[in-house]
């Protein structure tokens, strides 16, 4: 039986025994254990038992002999000199758990790692101050990935599987593995010796710092390019998607320990190809996949998929949110009613905000909508994804020609030959057909690209026709129990483009037939959403954490008459809040017919937030109120405090609005009148702010 106390296992594995030396320091002589190569050295059996057999169960079974060589291990019952940072290793002294060297050894540095774990008890390694840096491999792979100011994940929690066998850490010429031989078991004993381990980290740790005010790893901000040291670092998991254009795996970021869908790109391109023809196609590939990037970063919604990291060299590498329940076609007829109207809801959320801003999608099918459910509430979210296809006709406002997409989901108008020309109303089309696929689509024709060539014109005319027929009679059957979702399926799937329902008009059309509901600020929820899903953004989820999900951002809510404002803003801030424009229609009293088609002016996101505590025009009685979306908090006359989240690094900042509010040098009156420049960031308060800052604060400490 494993020992609970036991919380790591370091093996030296470098050829030249370096790690075997510095372990083996007088100074580690608590911690460690020296080979003893299978051979007792002092009794452990009596007389009267029985010697026992040649071969191990361990060894039996080819398994490695524990005590064949040095190790480090780390137990909880010789806790770490520093409570807050872990365990440390390096060649201080004085702050070193495991000394790796004296001062002078090559690559390695006083403060060189640490290994702690998180509030979830994941085991983290992190190089916040190395000269040389560190790496960190899986499986054998990425031992070159040397970083500074990096973070790397060790273990996910006790009792949660771990997608690689052998963890090692690479540090001047060193190479040390790391094993955990209790998390994955997790057993109740064992679990309380690492949470209480936790707890006395969190004890230790000042009060700013709980609330992030630093912010690691440092890296590149995203209007820079990252150079290869500071690009985080993907661990490949296993493929979940391939077609002719590239292929998408799931990846874990060892930054954080979750799961993303990492998309790789075929190119269009041959090596056989002359220098000339070979250079103009490669070009235009990679304008294809600026296209899609582009679309993805410059139309932000929760309802279509985000850009978490793009990179172009060495080759394209596109890192996207995981979504553990794949795309839609597999749910397509295991869907309740509920969640396919919120569905529906959804694609024409996105769909709506992609065509006010010119977008058209062009492709979009099941397959490309992506789905997360809530195993719990069961609720449903969909992302639209792949704008490989997808056009921008915002600079010419002219009718598209170019025939793409998928023949069952493509709109005839989109056929050459049918049309002047299509616009957005194809989306529309595409989408009504998906979710009639839920209701069970017809048979459809056999494809017409099997015919010969000069046939082939003839048989994708008939086959359209037969199509459109098709969905057409289907629906005029499903709809004898005048079904308010076939009735706006009918004005979706509709042949004649003029006629066909916009985005808009079908969000719309349900809310006045009760398929969905508009909220006071104008936004679209499910008809049964509560209030509290009135004023809750749905998230890009599921950043999973084998198998559990991130809990989604929660957007702005005035709160209640007499409610704590210190909570509700801390609240807040905890979850990462954007005070931004969100998706919204007219009021239902303010709804026209559907004949009318009306455009709303939006607002558009910010990448950052502020949060102002102080004096305004408004009641100082501890109101709430919002203006050029920045909410204020009000607490009588005083100087006030001011705190925003950095655009780029996503820490906390806070200073008191005093003296130059541009963002330049503050200046701080000191006693005696003298007054001295003080930079931005400040972390200060004066007294009559004391009081609420650290109610602020506290509220945000976990």
């Amino acid at each position: 039986m494993l020992d609970p106390n036991v919380f790591a296992v370091l093996t030296p594995c470098d050829e030249k025994n370096r790690a075997r030396t510095a372990f083996s320091l007088p100074e580690n002589a608590d911690r460690f254990h020296k080979a003893v190569g299978g051979v007792a050295e002092e009794p452990t059996i009596d007389s009267r038992q029985s010697t026992p057999s040649l071969l191990s169960p361990s060894e039996e079974t080819g398994g490695e002999d524990e005590d064949a060589t040095d190790r480090i291990i780390l137990t909880f019952d010789k806790p770490s000199k520093d409570p807050l940072k872990g365990w440390q290793f390096g060649t201080n002294k004085a702050s070193s758990d495991v000394l790796l060297g004296h001062r002078g050894t090559r690559g390695i540095s006083g403060r060189q790692f640490n290994i702690a774990v998180d509030e979830r008890l994941w085991v983290f390694l992190h190089d916040y101050h190395s000269s040389h840096g560190t790496a960190v491999s899986y499986n054998h792979k990425n031992k070159d990935e040397v970083r500074k100011k990096e973070t790397w994940i060790l273990s996910r929690g006790p009792g949660k599987s771990t997608p690689w066998k052998v963890v090692m850490i690479h540090v001047g010429h060193m190479a040390i593995k790391i094993e955990f031989p209790n998390q994955q078991a997790g057993k109740p004993e064992y679990m309380e010796n690492l949470r209480a381990f936790f707890n006395r980290s969190q004890s230790a740790l000042p009060l700013l710092e709980k609330i992030d005010f630093e912010s690691y790893p440092s890296t590149a901000t995203p209007s820079q390019p990252q150079t290869p040291r500071h690009q985080a670092i993907y661990l490949d998991d296993e493929m979940i998607g391939h077609g002719e254009f590239g292929e998408v795996r799931r990846v874990i970021k060892a930054r954080d320990g979750l799961y993303y869908a990492a998309k790789t790109f075929t190119p269009l391109f041959k090596d056989s190809d002359g220098d000339q023809k070979r250079k103009r196609d490669e070009e235009q590939w990679r304008d294809q996949i600026r296209n899609e990037i582009d679309i993805m970063r410059n139309n932000p919604h929760p309802n279509v998929m985000p850009v978490v990291e793009f990179r172009f060299t060495p080759n394209p590498f596109l890192v996207m949110p995981y979504y553990r329940d794949g795309h839609l076609t597999r749910h397509l007829r295991h869907l309740n009613e509920k969640q396919y109207v919120s569905a529906l809801r959804q694609i024409l959320l996105g769909l709506r905000h992609l065509h006010e801003r010119g977008i058209i999608h062009r492709d979009l099918k099941p397959e490309n909508l992506l789905v997360d459910i809530d195993k719990d509430t069961k609720e449903i979210t969909i992302v639209i994804a792949d704008f490989g296809f997808s056009k921008d006709a915002t600079p010419t406002n002219d009718l598209l020609k170019t025939f793409c997409g998928s023949l069952l989901y493509a709109a005839p108008d989109i056929f050459f030959g049918r049309s002047d020309g299509y616009g957005a109303k194809v989306d529309i089309w595409s989408a009504g057909v998906i979710v009639f696929g839920m209701y069970g689509l017809p048979e459809a024709p056999p494809s017409p690209w099997k015919k010969e060539a000069r046939q082939q014109a003839v048989a994708l005319e008939n086959w359209i026709s037969t199509w459109t027929q098709s969905l057409l009679d289907k629906l005029d059957d499903a709809n004898e129990n005048d079904d308010k979702v076939v009735n706006m399926l009918l004005h979706m799937i509709d042949p004649d483009p003029e006629k066909r329902y916009s985005a808009h008009e079908c969000l719309q059309m349900g809310c006045r037939n009760g398929l969905f509901r508009a909220t006071r600020d104008g936004r679209i929820v499910d008809a049964d959403a509560d209030d509290m899903a009135d004023n809750t953004m749905h998230a890009h989820p599921t950043l999973t954490r084998d198998g559990e999900e991130t809990p989604p951002p929660q957007s702005p809510r005035l709160p209640e008459t007499g409610a704590d404002n210190t909570t509700f803003i801390a609240r807040n801030l905890r979850g990462g809040v954007r005070c931004s424009g969100e998706d919204s229609v007219n009021s239902p009293s303010d709804m026209k017919d559907s004949g009318r088609r009306t455009r709303r002016r939006r607002t558009s996101g910010t990448s950052s937030w502020s949060l102002t505590i102080g004096p305004s025009n408004s009641d100082s009685d501890g109101g709430f109120s919002m203006a050029d979306s920045e909410p204020r908090l009000n607490e009588g006359p005083m100087t006030g405090l001011f705190i925003r989240r950095d655009r780029f690094t996503g820490s906390l900042v806070s200073r008191q609005p005093h003296g130059d509010e541009s963002g330049g040098q503050l200046e701080e009156e000191q006693d005696g009148g003298a007054v001295t420049p003080r930079p931005e960031p400040v972390i200060a308060a004066t007294a009559h702010l004391a009081s609420f800052e650290r109610r602020l604060f506290e509220s945000l400490a976990p």
